[in-house]
């Protein structure tokens, strides 16, 4: 059953609880005489975990299996755009062993501007920043996967997609002072 007061807490769900020893007692209600309700214990112990979840942007988690970052379109042979990503550590231990990879087949546009940390404790944020510079035209897409300890979820895979523009970016129309009324010329992109 789900709790309506925790689902809007950061990463939804319940939130996570210091490890150790837990017990409670179990109440079912039955129409025996001598037994309702019938009385058990329940005891467990919590074990620490970590948990990984990947915003864009600030307190938006995405979805694993169907997250999705797209870039503003950029030139071709230009300077790179640029995207950050919130990693975060929602559990209850440390988050290590942070893995990146971009496969597809324009993995090579996409790219860590710096490396990922090496562990985050409980609670901890880090700033991710994606690169995109594409070497050609058109749209360009690939998988980013994230590999970590995380027990929520192991890889968390992201689609990554832009679109690479040439120089010219937009169709126009010029007249030229010394031309007839109404003459006009287009200008298209350029192509390669």
């Amino acid at each position: 059953r789900s709790c309506p007061a925790c689902s809007s807490r950061r990463g939804g769900g319940r939130p996570p609880r210091p490890p150790g020893p837990r017990a409670a007692p179990l109440l079912i209600p039955s129409t025996a005489p001598d037994e309702n309700p019938f009385e058990t214990a329940l005891s467990g112990d919590g074990l620490a975990h970590p948990a990984i979840q990947v915003e864009h942007p600030e307190d938006e988690p995405l979805t694993p299996g169907s997250a999705e970052l797209v870039f503003d379109p950029v030139q071709v042979a230009s300077a790179a755009g640029e995207l950050t990503f919130l990693l975060r550590n929602t559990g209850t231990a440390e988050l290590n062993s942070l893995g990146a990879e971009f496969s597809g087949l324009h993995a090579g546009d996409f790219s860590l501007r710096d490396p990922l940390p090496a562990s985050l404790a409980p609670g901890a944020v880090a700033e991710i920043a994606l690169r995109f510079q594409p070497i050609t035209i058109g749209a360009r897409q690939a998988t980013l996967t994230l590999t970590s300890n995380a027990a929520n979820v192991n890889p968390f895979v992201i689609t990554v997609s832009g679109s690479a523009q040439d120089y010219f970016t937009e169709v126009f129309s010029v007249a030229r002072p010394n031309d007839p009324a109404g003459a006009f010329y287009t200008l298209r992109p350029a192509t390669r």
